[in-house]
């Protein structure tokens, strides 16, 4: 958990120059193999992507300012792909896997002492989902935060959506070369695609929606 407020506070080109002088570096093997760049958008089915085409659930929730802080050269000429998702959708399957289903310490801890206090989803967002300790932790954190580069500019060369997951893979494989099995779900609770709905109020899908009113423009999305 300190490692993930550390993260929330020391600037992002400080921190990928630590990551450096540790010997850490975000353009892991396989990226470098590729001559990709994928951006991890938690709750948006990065872990099955990335399982299926480098063997590694774990990729890192990294934004496109960290491959840019720490190779300008490669995060201009690699194949830069991410996968999106509904906002509301997104929102709503962050709070359920903190509260109900997240296997890693560091997220229990931040559920218990941010989350717990909240009766109900409904509450949460009407009370707690405007505070900065919850707001900028990394499933709540706006999408466009990974996607945006130092100028502001959205430049990522394939978006997949979640609501066509299936589709996107297929096709990013196949711009990577790389010859895959069957999507498989990681981390992913079993609902219906359109369930979230039934979650939101008026009051809420309104508060979402300003919450996340960059991410409904950039990505092209609505309730």
């Amino acid at each position: 958990m300190i490692r993930k407020i550390v993260r929330n506070i020391i600037p992002i080109q400080f921190r990928s120059m630590i990551q450096r002088l540790r010997g850490r570096s975000v353009y892991h093997d396989y990226y470098l193999m590729h001559r990709c760049i994928f951006i991890h958008i938690p709750k948006s089915a990065g872990q099955s992507i990335s399982l299926a085409l480098f063997n590694d659930k774990h990729p890192g929730h990294y934004s496109i300012k960290k491959f840019e802080w720490e190779s300008p050269k490669k995060k201009e000429a690699y194949f830069k792909f991410t996968v999106v998702r509904n906002p509301w959708d997104r929102l709503y399957s962050a709070y359920n896997y903190l509260t109900k289903f997240t296997p890693y310490k560091s997220d229990q801890e931040f559920s218990e002492k941010y989350l717990s206090e909240y009766k109900s989803f409904e509450d949460f967002i009407l009370n707690g989902l405007k505070k900065k300790e919850i707001s900028s932790w990394v499933h709540f954190r706006p999408q466009s935060d990974f996607l945006l580069d130092s100028k502001g500019n959205f430049d990522i060369d394939y978006v997949a959506r979640f609501e066509n997951i299936e589709d996107g893979f297929l096709d990013i494989a196949k711009r990577l070369d790389v010859d895959v099995p069957k999507l498989q779900k990681v981390n992913s609770s079993n609902r219906d695609s359109k369930s979230y709905k039934k979650h939101y109020s008026q009051d809420t899908i309104r508060i979402v929606a300003k919450h996340y009113e960059n991410d409904i423009k950039l990505l092209n999305y609505e309730f």
